[in-house]
C-alpha cells in the first residue's frame, strides 16, 4: 500500500510541475503578445 501511495504522490507532484511550467510558458507569451499590441498601437499613433 505504501509503496502505490508514493507513486500516485510522486505523479501528481510531476503534474503538479508540469502544470506550472505551462502556465509560465504561458504567461510569458501572453505579457510578449500584450507588449506587441502596444507596440503595434504606438506604431500606428506615431505615424
Amino acid at each position: 500500500m505504501p509503496v502505490i501511495n508514493e507513486a500516485a504522490r510522486d505523479q501528481s507532484v510531476s503534474i503538479a510541475y508540469i502544470i506550472v511550467k505551462y502556465y509560465q510558458k504561458l504567461s510569458i507569451s501572453h505579457s510578449v503578445v500584450i507588449v506587441n499590441i502596444k507596440g503595434i498601437k504606438n506604431a500606428k499613433a506615431g505615424h
